[in-house]
């Protein structure tokens, strides 16, 4: 029997990949890019922060559970636990987008994760 990864990883990592891609063809200058790990118990995923001399931003990825959809939760790298990378306030679990679409959830996070902002 095959060892997998767990549904909602599998589909995470779908996402991360075509974030991968994206940032492979855009200049992202001097910004440093770093990918670790999140779960809030239900869903699992991952968390990407981005930061260079203008920009100190993090994303929360993971597929929402019960369903298809990809779930985003964007916001500062201090909004973030530093050990387990969830968000400190309900302003930030609130700012949560679901996306269904993988492409354009990669997107959302390509562009968050360059500007700060979509």
């Amino acid at each position: 029997m095959p060892i997998e990864y767990h549904y909602s990883l599998n589909h995470a990592n779908k996402i991360l990949n075509l974030v991968r891609a994206a940032f492979a063809l855009v200049d992202h200058g001097d910004k440093n890019i770093a990918i670790q790990s999140w779960s809030n118990g239900r869903e699992q995923g991952y968390h990407l922060s981005a930061w260079d001399t203008d920009i100190d931003v993090a994303v929360n990825l993971a597929q929402q559970r019960g369903s298809d959809m990809a779930v985003i939760i964007t916001g500062k790298n201090r909004d973030f636990d530093i050990t387990t990378n969830q968000p400190l306030s309900l302003e930030v679990w609130e700012r949560q987008k679901h996306i269904s679409n993988d492409a354009d959830a990669a997107d959302y996070i390509v562009k968050f994760l360059l500007n700060g902002k979509v």
